[in-house]
């Protein structure tokens, strides 16, 4: 909640106070204040690429006009190169070290923690959230404060890999739509653009114009897809009274160190991101600022520009209002950590502190950098700067006593259900490893680089279902890694995707035999037992699953379809039930759960649970179609006439829809419409038995006609 007390008394009389001395006659006009927030989060965004930072790479021109018509901050840093840390971070203004997530997929934010969400709904701000991956799911608790928070991705059974990610266009119309309802509410909308994030699959006319360097055409997508929100703003009226903030969570490391990707280094190709303000009352325009800011200094700076109450005590961000307004600001250190080796690896954990000069990175072989001359960060210079490599080491351990709290962090650890493993392990994220905070180090991440990228393109083969190149380099992964249950796993499923079951079993144990608590190999043994065909093993490992995470809906829903098999309803309908509790999204369970309740004669439910299922999946005609039979039986056409137009919506070539379409027409006497559904069905299909069968039983009603 917003600060209270003493504190914020403080604070009002403080803001009170100044208020008269700018209202007076001799001072120049009070900044306005804005009104409304809208942040926006390029997702692996890298400054140096964006030609609004200078950048040649990618062509950003919505990002220059921001530039120009707001200011632009020369150097922000992430806390974190890894996605939902620095998120966190971005919206509670605490370090990981506070707010305790340390990786994706297995922490989640606490209600203990104060999010930006919070502190605006405590003044009466309606907010919203549109997220364009998975990594952010609701379920890791950056969903506190926000009234709308849209994270509805592909079904469960569709998300094979983060790739499938919701995109910029699906996003900003997601957006578009709900500012569009804001009417006179104070709001404040979130948008979470994932493009950039590999894989890199720009759109046209960015794949072929950046045919060479696709990261780039998904950054130079994603800016035109900003540009249509603001756009949609200007049209409302409410641009200009709208504090508008762009920046990332982390960027890329693009080969530089060697790192492809992001997580494993702390060097500013990953850390450096861009940060954009724009509002006339309040943000300058044109203003570069050149002083080094922070990620976690946007939430008191927006709740500053807002004219709200700042947030409680303990925050580790600052406002950047004096930086906005020209001022000296006292030099700020940023935080820097990836927790990702270790928690993936069982490697050591990076920690450093960033300076406007110097960067310092403790690890095995602790590094030291020149950073306002060696932008690169190529020379490592520990060596031959010992007195300011000791200055560094000792401001890195008073910073990370201060940003430690004495009691417990605001994040638990949890582990993922199976289908958010799957995909987020196809990006090399999820704990695997033993390590724990506080362990003692493991292998120095620069030695592990190219182990890394060797892992990386055998996990980028398995999403691909590239099993002949998949199985071979995860063989040779294996023999170097003998004792890793992460790549035993992986090629355990591998080798059980190519058809290979028993392999697949003997490599699956061997992974257990390393770790026999790890739910996610579990999982696998369960499923490749089942396809097997032995019932009775795969429910055991099932069980096991539950064992160790009561809260897995895909194990309940595995042993209610052992129990379905076995023709034990009764039991599959209890598990499938326990299944829905929790995760009431499980759109396989929804129809499985239907099937057996409309067998037992409960239409109404089965019904409810299949459009249930169509909603969220709206690629299942079946869950369509089975609602629309039973509203057929019960006699409720224009129910089923409403479904069958949202089935034909969704599936525009499908022959079905029509054709169950003529059969309610026929029954309702209407034979011209009856007529022309069944003509559209077997134009679509013209070899449908059905649809020939219903033209004949229409020409023979209407012959029968007296005439």
């Amino acid at each position: 909640m917003p600060a209270s007390g003493p504190h914020r008394s403080l604070r009002a009389l403080l803001l009170a106070v100044g208020a008269v001395v700018v209202a007076a006659p001799a001072a120049a006009a009070a900044p306005r204040p804005a009104r409304n927030l809208l942040i926006i989060t390029l997702d692996t965004t890298r400054a140096d690429h964006l030609s609004a930072y200078g950048g040649r790479e990618a062509k950003t021109p919505v990002l220059e006009r921001l530039a120009r018509e707001g200011t632009r901050f020369e150097y922000a840093f992430a806390a974190a190169p890894v996605t939902l840390p620095s998120h966190a971070s971005l919206f509670t203004g605490l370090y990981p070290t506070a707010h305790g997530i340390r990786n994706n997929g297995n922490f989640r934010l606490e209600a203990g923690a104060l999010t930006l969400a919070e502190a605006l709904r405590a003044q009466r701000f309606t907010n919203g959230a549109v997220i364009g991956s998975q990594v952010l799911d609701s379920r890791y608790g950056l969903d506190q404060g926000f009234d709308d928070y849209d994270d509805q991705l592909p079904p469960e059974e569709r998300v094979k890999t983060l790739f499938t990610e919701r995109t910029a266009t699906e996003v900003a119309d997601r957006g578009i739509d709900w500012l569009r309802q804001r009417g006179e509410e104070r709001w404040f909308l979130w948008l979470h653009f994932f493009d950039p994030h590999f894989e890199y699959r720009p759109p046209e006319p960015f794949k072929t114009e950046y045919a060479g360097h696709p990261y780039d055409g998904e950054i130079a997508y994603a800016d035109r897809e900003v540009g249509r929100v603001l756009e949609a703003l200007r049209e409302l009226g409410q641009l200009d009274t709208t504090l508008v903030v762009v920046t990332s969570d982390h960027g890329e490391g693009l080969g530089d160190h060697g790192e492809s990707s992001h997580g494993l280094f702390v060097y500013d190709a990953t850390m450096r991101v861009p940060l954009l303000l724009r509002h006339p009352g309040s943000v300058p325009a044109g203003r570069v600022v050149a002083p080094l800011v922070r990620l976690i200094d946007v939430f008191p700076t927006a709740l500053d520009l807002l004219a709200l109450p700042p947030a409680a005590p303990g925050i580790h961000g600052v406002t950047l209002r004096p930086l906005l307004e020209g001022k000296q600001d006292p030099p700020r250190q940023a935080w820097l950590e990836s927790w990702l080796p270790r928690l993936n690896y069982g490697w050591s954990e990076l920690t450093g502190v960033r300076e406007a000069s110097w960067k310092y990175i403790r690890a095995p072989r602790s590094e030291l950098y020149a950073v306002a001359s060696d932008r690169q960060e190529a020379r490592n210079v520990i060596e031959t700067e010992a007195q300011r490599a000791e200055s560094m080491r000792a401001a890195l351990a008073k910073l990370e006593r201060e940003i430690t709290p004495g009691g417990k962090p605001l994040a638990t650890a949890q582990e993922p259900d199976d289908a958010t493993r799957r995909a987020l392990e196809s990006l090399g994220y999820v704990a695997t490893g033993k390590g724990t905070l506080g362990d003692s180090a493991g292998a120095d991440p620069k030695d592990e680089v190219g182990e890394f990228e060797r892992i990386m393109e055998a996990i980028g083969k398995v999403a691909r279902q590239d099993w002949g190149g998949a199985i071979p380099a995860l063989r040779d992964l294996v023999r170097d890694h003998p004792r890793s249950a992460y790549l035993r796993t992986h090629l355990g499923n591998a080798l059980r995707k190519s058809g290979k079951g028993p392999e697949a079993i003997a490599e699956l144990k061997l992974s257990l035999e390393v770790d026999p608590t790890d739910f996610g190999t579990l999982t696998d043994l369960g499923n490749a037992y089942f396809e097997a065909g032995d019932l009775d093993e795969a429910a055991v490992y099932f069980r096991r699953v539950l064992a160790a995470n009561s809260h897995m809906a895909v194990a309940y829903h595995n042993l209610g379809l052992i129990e379905q098999r076995r023709g034990r309803d009764a039991e599959a309908v209890k598990l499938y039930r326990q299944a829905l509790v929790e995760n009431p999204d499980l759109v396989r369970t929804l129809i499985n759960l239907g099937t057996l309740l409309e067998k037992q004669g409960q239409a109404d439910e089965a019904a409810t649970l299949y459009l249930r299922a169509a909603d969220l999946d709206p690629a299942n005609l079946r869950a369509f179609l089975s609602a629309a039979f039973l509203r057929f039986q019960q006699g409720n056409d224009a129910e089923v006439l409403r479904i069958l137009d949202l089935a034909e919506a969704a599936h525009p070539a499908s022959a079905l829809p029509p054709l169950y379409r003529a059969r309610v027409h026929r029954r309702r006497g209407d034979l011209a419409a009856a007529e022309r559904d069944a003509r559209t069905a077997l134009a679509r299909d013209p070899s449908s038995a059905e649809a020939q069968k219903v033209l004949a039983d229409i020409e023979a009603q209407d012959k029968s006609k007296p005439r």
